[in-house]
């Protein structure tokens, strides 16, 4: 079946280009996450076939797998009545598939051979709303697994927290194959199994409740509704099982959930960073359809939000809006949500893609990426060396975050801005300093940081590479490593003050306070951490911080949630970071003493509600 492509001119669009083309207009209407997943593509499609990005689009590839979906047939009928009629993919569903199967690595020591080139993405997470025909569409994936992807042997897996939960999508798998003519003369079904006898491949179901889950080799791995796993073992047994396979693809697909710290979400964060460009993972694909929107947002802090009562919004987090999703059926369950406050998180959960229980996000980063201050000609480290370099001797507040003794520690100097030398009459005499400078260092021990990076999808090993992070050995942190940078820095950077939580006291803090060492117990609760807090804040958002983008304080940046009091006093909320925060935590620190300082407390910052 000849699949309908635009043309512009003599050009023929593809469907995927057509999606991006209108995405980036503006003609579709979407959230963010499609919004930068377009951009992500447009982005690599101009450096694709380089040095530094191994990777191409190949259109071949791509119209492959669309072309299969043409031999199926839905098996029930959905809002239009498709039931039996052929798999009429939409432009977003052909964007998703397209991206997955039409990447591929790219090697300059061997000819282009699209036959032997292997996919570039190994996992791919899609988001979007109940009713937009994920479990369908999984199922077609699967299906072309076992038939279409050239593996021989190969071995396809749906699974799930449950088996019963996992055999509802191959379910949808032997009923789509039934009423596919191409398909079910090409593969048999039996009670536990889709197979192919030409090529040896099986297509079958796995929970968590299964009896086994021993000598998996999977080369699909299918999971739906991801956000009802409790924990990620089973989908680590899965990818796991995966390393002896040529190109292996471990495919999701979900709602949002209610739980903020469950695994789903930490993989859809992952997502955000990869889509925001926080991380480099060039073998996640991620897409989220979802409302912009913040339920926990402050009232006078909700002017981006979308109003999820406007039903120009809902095809945000509904692509399949009039198509697999009734809009009837769902102005009668926006209008229950109204009515009824309990039901309103569900709505807004199932229908409109948002993880209600989300905690809120406390830094802007893009604000926060306008605070590097780094000249065109430097790099986050030869920025934070030659800062180094040209203020020794100035003096600074240090703020230390000491981790359990087998995690990340930090400390970080501020630095005051340095006000212009004038003359008599107002002239400048010797230009100043105006920023507050932040500078840290981070250790980890270094035992098991192979499997902690491989755990974690954090590039710790990358970062250490990089000088900002220092591995001491064994599997616990070394405090003396900590304590001997502490001591070279003091004779390079005299201590005005040090801030600390004494919590984590340690042998570290004991030395330091017997060499009087100035340093003050920081309380980890809001009265103590508010002041600071609202001072990052201010610095960020007029401008006035410099941080030298350190990777790793920008990871930890965009990772912070705050929780506040019954005064509206906030403090950064560890008890619910996904992520590790500590070195924003040690800014906190630092800055809880420059405001106690009587020069500080003079001009306090103006307080800006993110």
């Amino acid at each position: 079946m000849k699949r309908e492509q635009r043309t512009k001119g003599s050009k023929v669009i593809p469907p995927w280009e057509q999606y991006v083309i209108k995405v980036l207009s503006g003609e579709i209407v979407t959230g963010q996450w499609v919004r930068l997943a377009c951009e992500r593509h447009r982005r690599d499609i101009s450096r694709q076939r380089t040095e530094s990005f191994p990777y191409y689009f190949s259109a071949s590839r791509a119209l492959h797998i669309l072309n299969f979906f043409d031999h199926l047939r839905h098996s029930q009928d959905w809002f239009q009545g498709h039931g039996g009629e052929s798999f009429k993919l939409e432009l977003w569903q052909c964007f998703i598939l397209a991206s997955v199967f039409g990447w591929l690595e790219w090697s300059p020591n061997r000819k282009d051979d699209p036959e032997h080139d292997t996919r570039r993405f190994t996992e791919a997470l899609t988001c979007v709303g109940r009713k937009n025909g994920k479990t369908t569409t999984l199922s077609g994936v699967g299906l072309y697994g076992l038939l279409a992807d050239g593996e021989q042997g190969a071995q396809i897996y749906c699974f799930a927290t449950k088996e019963d939960q996992a055999k509802i999508l191959w379910d949808e798998a032997v009923k789509m194959r039934a009423k596919s003519p191409v398909i079910s003369e090409n593969c048999k079904a039996s009670k536990k199994a889709i197979y192919s006898e030409a090529t040896e491949s099986k297509f079958v179901y796995l929970g968590s409740d299964s009896e086994t889950q021993d000598g998996l080799n999977p080369s699909f791995g299918l999971c739906d509704e991801l956000h009802a796993h409790p924990n990620r073992k089973l989908y680590d047994v899965i990818k796991s099982g995966q390393g002896a396979r040529r190109q292996p693809l471990l495919f999701t697909i979900t709602t949002a959930g209610f739980a903020q710290e469950s695994f789903c979400r930490t993989l859809e964060e992952m997502g955000e960073k990869i889509l925001t460009r926080i991380f480099d993972d060039e073998h996640f694909f991620y897409y989220r359809a979802a409302l912009d929107y913040d339920p926990t947002a402050k009232e006078d802090d909700r002017t981006k939000n979308d109003d999820w009562e406007d039903e120009k919004n809902w095809i945000k987090a509904n692509p399949n809006l009039n198509v697999s999703v009734n809009i009837k059926t769902l102005r009668e369950e926006a209008n229950t949500a109204k009515n009824e406050p309990t039901s309103l998180n569900n709505f807004l959960t199932k229908k409109m893609n948002l993880w209600v229980s989300q905690e809120k996000r406390w830094l802007p980063m893009e604000k926060w990426r306008q605070c590097s201050h780094i000249n065109i000609a430097d790099t986050a480290k030869t920025a934070r060396e030659k800062f180094l370099k040209a203020n020794e001797g100035r003096r600074c507040w240090y703020g230390l975050d000491l981790s359990s003794n087998n995690d990340l520690s930090a400390l970080v100097l501020a630095f005051e801005p340095i006000p212009d030398e004038l003359d008599g009459v107002g002239n400048i005499l010797k230009a100043g300093d105006p920023y507050t400078t932040i500078i840290p260092w981070f250790w980890l021990p270094k035992e098991n940081i192979a499997a902690r990076v491989k755990q974690s999808r954090v590039p710790y090993d990358v970062w250490e590479r990089d000088n900002f992070i220092a591995l001491t050995e064994g599997n616990q942190i070394d405090y003396m490593f900590i304590y001997a940078k502490i001591q070279e820095l003091r004779k390079h950077f005299p201590m005005r003050e040090m801030g600390a939580d004494m919590y984590n006291a340690t042998m570290l803090v004991h030395m330091l306070q017997d060499e009087k060492a100035p340093i003050f117990d920081i309380r980890q609760n809001c009265a103590m951490l508010n002041g600071p807090c609202r001072h990052l804040e201010s610095l960020i958002m007029t401008g006035t911080l410099r941080h030298f983008n350190n990777p790793v304080l920008t990871w930890m940046a965009s990772n912070v949630a705050v929780v506040s009091d019954s005064n509206g006093l906030i403090k950064p909320n560890k008890a619910k970071a996904a992520e590790k925060i500590d070195g924003i935590a040690a800014t906190v620190n630092a800055f809880n003493r420059l405001l106690a300082n009587a020069g500080a407390k003079k001009a306090p910052p103006k307080i800006y509600f993110i």
